[in-house]
């Protein structure tokens, strides 16, 4: 399984509860309510939000196997940022 970045993360736990992860809704929360317009304010909280993902891949995933593992079949989930530049592999199985 793929991540793609922050949004991909949000949609895979949904409202589950993880360590650390409300900064990161609430940053979400945030920046989709900035108008498409304001493209700078929209991309520097994007920016945020993409700092905070980060910190929650490499701090918390590493170690919630059990929770991943219930989260999908496949034998590893790769975080990455902005979908090309990879965070994390985690083998599941």
């Amino acid at each position: 399984m793929i991540i793609g970045g922050h949004q991909a993360f949000m949609n895979f736990v949904g409202p589950d509860s993880i360590p650390g992860i409300e900064r990161l809704r609430d940053c979400v929360a945030q920046m989709n309510k900035i108008c498409k317009c304001q493209k700078h304010k929209r991309g520097v909280k994007n920016e945020q939000c993409n700092s905070f993902y980060i910190n929650l891949v490499k701090t918390v995933m590493p170690s919630m196997v059990n929770y991943l593992k219930t989260k999908t079949t496949d034998n590893n989930i790769i975080f990455y940022h902005n979908g090309v530049h990879e965070i994390l592999n985690v083998k599941l199985r």
